[in-house]
């Protein structure tokens, strides 16, 4: 009978000391000016007219709240109360997509008037944003 019996193995949870491995840092890798030059070389691809873009060439107009998405045109900026953040005395507000912004108001639809300027759905949604904005189709 004590063939058909399982072996216990004695597994111990001990917590093994911290050994001296060298830190990784961007300093051993490479120089901040080596680092710079990678970095910059690299490219973005304009998700709305598919344009290939260095980073360097500062054309990137910046990346989409809602899909994460880089963009150099069909972007804008949301003007609503949610989408302002105040960081070091500067005012930055997010950026949204012309996909990603609703289509039943009149701010989001008219660029002639309302240049690189839109509301989102949250902003929209917010009682504290002037109903001025909220005019729809």
């Amino acid at each position: 009978m004590s063939c058909f019996k399982k072996k216990r193995r004695n597994r111990s949870n001990k917590i093994l000391p911290y050994t001296n491995i060298d830190k990784i840092t961007m300093e051993n890798i490479c120089s901040i000016d080596e680092f710079n030059e990678l970095y910059n070389s690299n490219n973005i691809t304009c998700y709305n007219c598919k344009g290939v873009f260095q980073l360097k060439s500062c054309m990137i107009k910046g990346q989409c709240t809602g899909c994460d998405n880089y963009f150099h045109c069909g972007i804008n900026t949301c003007i609503g109360h949610n989408c302002k953040y105040e960081i070091n005395n500067s005012i930055y507000r997010n950026k949204w997509c012309n996909n990603c912004i609703p289509n039943s108001i009149i701010m989001n639809i008219d660029n002639k008037r309302y240049k690189d300027i839109c509301l989102c759905q949250v902003c929209l949604d917010d009682t504290k944003t002037p109903s001025i904005y909220k005019k729809k189709i």
